[in-house]
């Protein structure tokens, strides 16, 4: 489990996460939506380490992730970030590097490194990418790349800022489908998300955050039903079966 227990995260002296309670779990996708600005990717950030705490304090399976070194961490928590730059090296390579917080002391990936890397690459349909220089990939292959690397990590915890970006609208279906079929065998995913659909329709649980504070967090249907969406957004959400949609009020 992961819990954030009275966290505050500031860029100078302006509070982004003030006071923030919340907690994901193992075997569970979390989805984190909220206006622009809300503090959601800076929550990402204070998990990993990344931006210093102000106040509170992050424990990661009931260790506080201050006395973890980033290898630790690398070890616990994969993290997929909303903006990367395009390597110069092949996708294979790219998704390999996922591995680096496993390499051995003789510092080189292994055979059982690469398979790893490829098996990842296979989830998301990619492995006919393998050879192929990131750079002339278009937005939704590389954005695919980069899910493979996060994966390739195996990790506990698969953090994800924004991971349907340039993604079309099947390939956003499928990821978000893989990443529920991940949870369901154990994982925890925590995705920021800018499509409300999309998080009411995989997520198992819903944090909706704005101006840096948590507003609502419990189960989907519970966080659909309390209406806050609505009003956060200044939306009407509608259901129709498992599927969501909204109109502008």
């Amino acid at each position: 489990m992961i819990e954030i227990e009275n966290l505050s995260v500031s860029y100078g002296k302006h509070n982004v996460i003030d006071g923030m309670n919340a907690c994901f779990n193992e075997g569970k996708l979390t989805a984190i939506i909220g206006p622009n600005g809300c503090g959601k990717s800076t929550l990402l950030k204070a998990i990993l380490g990344i931006l210093p705490i102000k106040q509170g304090r992050v424990s990661i399976d009931g260790i506080a992730s201050t006395s973890l070194n980033s290898k630790e961490v690398a070890k616990k928590l994969s993290y997929l970030p909303q903006i990367k730059p395009i390597p110069d090296m092949t996708a294979g390579d790219l998704v390999l590097q996922g591995r680096f917080p496993h390499l051995s002391f003789a510092q080189r990936y292994s055979e059982k490194d690469e398979e790893i890397a490829l098996s990842s690459m296979k989830q998301l349909n990619i492995e006919d990418l393998y050879d192929k220089p990131v750079s002339t990939l278009s937005g939704g292959m590389r954005q695919n790349v980069f899910i493979a690397m996060a994966l390739a990590q195996d990790t506990d915890y698969v953090l994800m800022d924004e991971p349907t970006t340039h993604l079309d609208v099947g390939n956003s279906i499928k990821l978000m489908a893989l990443l529920n079929e991940l949870s369901s065998n154990g994982k925890g995913i925590i995705a920021v998300l800018h499509d409300i659909t999309l998080a009411l329709q995989y997520a198992d649980n819903i944090i909706v955050m704005n101006d840096g504070k948590v507003i609502i967090a419990d189960s989907t249907k519970s966080v659909f039903n309390s209406g806050v969406i609505d009003r956060v957004f200044d939306v009407k959400i509608h259901s129709v079966g498992n599927h969501y949609y909204y109109e502008s009020r």
